[in-house]
C-alpha cells in the first residue's frame, strides 16, 4: 500500500511538474535606452501654447551610448521609428515608438514643466519585445526651443514574482497527498 502511495505521490509531481512548465512567464525587460531626433510642436505656436509632438521625419536614432541591459542590442545611431502624439487631451497612435524587435506603446502622460523655451513630459506605457513579457515602462521626454531635439529614456523595473498557478497547483495537490496519507494512517491505526 506504501508503495502504492509513493508511485501515486511520484507520477502527481511530475504530471504537475509538465502543468508548470507550460505556465512559464517571459522574463520582464529591464533596462533603458534615449532616443533623439527633431520635432515640432503642435497646437499652438510654441511650447508654452502646444498640445502635441510632431517627429519630423517621423524618425529618430538611438542616443549615445545605446540601450543598457536587456536593451544593449539597441546601439547608437540606430534608426528608431516614431508616432507624433498630443499630450493635453491624449490622442495615441501606437506603439510610440519602434527599433528592431522592441516597441513602446504610450498609456498615459502628463506635463511637468513647460515655458517659452522648454517642455518636460513624464508618462507611463507598455514595452515589448520579441522573447519577453510586455513590461510596465516609464519615460521622460525633454523638449527645448533652441535645438528643437528631444531626448527619450524608458525602462522598467523588475515587478515582484507572482505566483503562477501551476505553482499554487503543486503545492495544493501536494498537501492533499500528505492529508489523505495522514488520514488513511489514522484509519490504520483505529
Amino acid at each position: 500500500m506504501k508503495k502504492r502511495l509513493v508511485k501515486s505521490m511520484a507520477l502527481m509531481f511530475v504530471a504537475s511538474l509538465f502543468v508548470a512548465g507550460s505556465a512559464m512567464a517571459l522574463p520582464l525587460i529591464e533596462g533603458a535606452v534615449s532616443l533623439t531626433g527633431s520635432f515640432a510642436p503642435t497646437g499652438g505656436t510654441n511650447l508654452t501654447t502646444a498640445t502635441g509632438i510632431d517627429f519630423i521625419g517621423d524618425s529618430a536614432k538611438v542616443g549615445f551610448p545605446g540601450g543598457t541591459g536587456d536593451l544593449s542590442s539597441l546601439t547608437y545611431g540606430m534608426s528608431v521609428a516614431m508616432h507624433d502624439f498630443t499630450f493635453d487631451t491624449i490622442a495615441l497612435t501606437n506603439p510610440l515608438w519602434s527599433v528592431e524587435e522592441f516597441t513602446f506603446d504610450l498609456v498615459s502622460i502628463s506635463v511637468t514643466y513647460r515655458d517659452n523655451s522648454s517642455l518636460i513630459l513624464n508618462g507611463l506605457g507598455m514595452m515589448e519585445g520579441v522573447g519577453f513579457d510586455p513590461t510596465p515602462g516609464n519615460f521622460i521626454f525633454t523638449a527645448n526651443k533652441s535645438g528643437a531635439t528631444y531626448s527619450w529614456s524608458g525602462g522598467s523595473e523588475a515587478a515582484a514574482p507572482v505566483p503562477e498557478p501551476a505553482t499554487m497547483l503543486l503545492l495544493g495537490t501536494g498537501l492533499i497527498g500528505l492529508a489523505g496519507s495522514r488520514l488513511r494512517n489514522k484509519k490504520k491505526t483505529s
